[in-house]
C-alpha cells in the first residue's frame, strides 16, 4: 500500500482525539502503529498495540490523568 492510499484511509482519523486533547506523541504514535498494520496487510491485535504503547515516554501525560489529578488536590 502506498503512502497516498495510506493518507487516504486515515484521513480526519485524528482529529477527534486531537480535539479531546490527547499528546500528539501519542496521536504519531497511532497513526505510525495504524500505517505499519495496513501497509503490512497484518490485522490489529491488542497486545501488538500495547508493546507500541509502552514505547511511550512515561512521562506523557493523558488529558483525563490531568483533570483527574486536580480534583485529588
Amino acid at each position: 500500500m502506498r503512502e497516498h492510499e495510506l493518507d487516504g484511509l486515515l484521513k480526519n482519523a485524528w482529529r477527534i482525539p486531537a480535539a479531546v486533547g490527547l499528546p500528539d506523541a501519542l496521536i504519531d504514535t497511532l497513526d505510525k502503529h495504524s500505517r505499519t498494520l495496513l501497509a503490512a496487510g497484518i490485522e490489529f491485535r491488542r497486545h501488538d498495540l500495547l508493546l507500541t504503547l509502552s514505547r511511550l515516554p512515561p512521562q506523557l501525560s493523558l488529558p483525563w490523568e490531568i483533570a483527574g489529578s486536580s480534583e485529588e488536590s
